[in-house]
């Protein structure tokens, strides 16, 4: 009994958590299949444009106090090889 009721309540805590990751997933995805020429470039261009915009969804309003963002405070360009 208590298993179902455990396995209840991870399912609800997943189920609400953002999809950011699903979408992150799919732009890696999308990249690499892009990258071993296993998708033609018309379908590449319209998943590329369906992803971007779900993306600027799902960050869009986000502060940079957010735990969504880098924490790259006292950094500059020249950190990471930049000028």
């Amino acid at each position: 009994m208590i298993h179902r009721l455990l396995i209840a309540v991870l399912f609800i805590i997943l189920s609400a958590l953002p999809s950011f990751a699903s979408l992150c997933d799919d732009w890696n995805s999308l990249e690499k299949s892009i990258r071993d020429n296993r998708i033609d470039r018309n379908t590449a261009e319209r998943k590329i444009i369906e992803l971007d915009r779900g993306l600027l969804e799902s960050y869009a309003g986000k502060t940079g106090s957010s735990p969504y963002h880098f924490p790259v405070k006292g950094y500059a360009p020249k950190s990471i090889g930049g000028r």
